[in-house]
Formats: C-alpha cells, sequence, structure tokens
C-alpha cells in the first residue's frame, strides 16, 4: 500500500511547511540550469558556456505560494506558501548508492530527460526513485528538455514515456521559449503533492475513527 509522506499538521504551522522535491535524470540533461530557474536563482553565464557535473547533491531553498487554496473549506480566500527545497540531485552513476538517501521524505520528483533519452533509462530513473520516494504518478513529473526549442530540431519527433508511466504529467521543455510553462508545471506539481498528502491525512483520521 502506498503510504507517502505525512504531515499531521499541514495547515496548522507558524512556519510555512518544508517540501522536498528532488530534481532527477541522467547527466547532461540540463537539472542544474532547470533549478535554478525554477528557484529562480541568478544563473552564473558560465554555466552555459561550460558544463559544471554537480558534486552529489545541490539544495535549494525558495518559497512558493500555493495559487490555489489548498483548503476549501477554509473560505478565506487563503493562499499557503511552501518552503520548497529542491534537491539538484546528480545523474552519475557514482552517486547511484546515495540515491535512497536523495530520495528520503520526498514529496515530489521531476524527471529530466532529453527527447532522444531511450524508453529503457527512462523507466530504469523513474522505478528507481518512485521506489525509493515511495511517491504516486500524481507527485511525478517529466521534462523532456532542450536548449532547442521544441519542433525547431531537424528530424524532431515528440518523445513519449514507457507505457508504465503514461499517466504520469510530461512536456518538452526550453527555458528561453518556454519558461512560463515550465514554471507553471512545477506549481502544478507542488499543489499535487500536497492534494496527496491532505488524502493521506484524511485516510489516517479515518482509520483512527474507526470510519475505515
Amino acid at each position: 500500500e502506498y503510504m507517502g509522506v505525512l504531515h499531521s499538521e499541514l495547515y496548522v504551522m507558524e512556519q510555512a511547511p518544508v517540501w522536498k522535491i528532488i530534481v532527477v535524470g541522467p547527466k547532461r540533461t540540463g537539472k542544474t540550469a532547470i533549478s535554478n530557474f525554477i528557484a529562480e536563482n541568478e544563473i552564473d553565464p558560465t554555466l552555459k558556456a561550460e558544463y559544471h557535473p554537480t558534486c552529489g547533491v545541490r539544495i535549494l531553498e525558495f518559497d512558493r505560494t500555493i495559487v490555489k487554496p489548498i483548503d476549501p473549506s477554509a473560505g478565506d480566500g487563503h493562499q499557503p506558501v511552501l518552503a520548497v527545497e529542491l534537491w539538484d540531485c546528480s545523474g552519475d552513476g557514482a552517486f547511484k548508492s546515495s540515491w535512497p538517501a536523495m530520495a528520503r521524505d520526498a514529496h515530489g520528483a521531476l524527471f529530466v530527460f532529453e527527447a532522444h533519452t531511450p524508453r529503457v533509462v527512462m523507466e530504469e530513473w523513474l522505478d528507481a526513485f518512485q521506489h525509493h520516494a515511495n511517491l504516486s504518478h500524481r507527485q511525478l513529473l517529466v521534462f523532456f528538455h532542450s536548449t532547442v526549442p521544441p519542433g525547431e530540431a531537424p528530424n524532431h519527433e515528440p518523445p513519449a514515456l514507457p507505457r508504465r508511466y503514461e499517466a504520469v504529467a510530461a512536456l518538452e521543455t526550453n527555458i528561453e521559449s518556454l519558461g512560463e510553462q515550465m514554471q507553471d508545471e512545477f506549481d502544478l506539481l507542488l499543489q499535487e503533492s500536497v492534494a496527496v498528502a491532505e488524502e493521506l491525512q484524511d485516510q489516517q483520521q479515518q482509520r483512527i475513527l474507526g470510519h475505515d
């Protein structure tokens, strides 16, 4: 049975709840550039000219307002703020033994692939981190990233996920031409992961009350 990460005091907190999202995928797919962009970090221009592999993991912290109210019963239009921890994880196989620790207590996962990444490779990454973090498909998001705007590459064919993951949200991305859509999709990932936590909380409360 899927258990996931449960915050029993999701709404009754003075500080914004910490929300951990891992960014994973093979090497050289653009995970660091995407993480910087989502976190609205100033990107060092040298990163565009030269590849700098992430050593282990790099954590970016920022606040994000959930546009849609989490608790519809509140009735006051309150828009909760999450203290997001974005874990930019190395795609180097040398750190594979650390993947379970990186994934522990994650609320969601953003996978970054290239359009031509083989499906067997996608499936390996999706299987590994969904298992390590114990996440549902609703808590996963896939970016097929390219420095070339989608549709402009020669012999372009829209990428496709492995069959078992067809329900996972996925889109082709390019920071310069689709940056706003990337931010919107990331916000939807946050909303879905919060909704899953809410549902788990309700299920636990029902069990406690003996209604299950």
